[in-house]
């Protein structure tokens, strides 16, 4: 039963990262990420909690990619579900 299950999974998984659509939104999400990580030197801040910009470590980057993701992921899956149900 279990390698069954396994199999429809791994058929599943092999299906949807074959669409063109997946790879754009991997690709958008890899651009977004990019634009919303700026420099240090930078003139604009993407996340400021109470007047505060955190230092670029790994528990505020991940804050930064989660609020990222749970915001925008959403919208973009979204438009591809509409776009894809037409």
């Amino acid at each position: 039963m279990s390698n069954v299950l396994i199999a429809s999974i791994k058929a599943d998984f092999k299906q949807r990262i074959r669409q063109s659509s997946f790879i754009i939104t991997l690709l958008v999400m890899a651009l977004l990420t990019v634009l919303f990580f700026p420099a240090p030197s930078a003139d604009y801040q993407t996340l400021v909690i109470n007047g505060y910009r955190g230092i670029y470590n790994s528990a505020w980057i991940g804050i930064f990619l989660a609020s990222l993701n749970i915001t925008l992921l959403p919208i973009i899956c979204f438009y591809l579900v509409i776009k894809h149900h037409k």
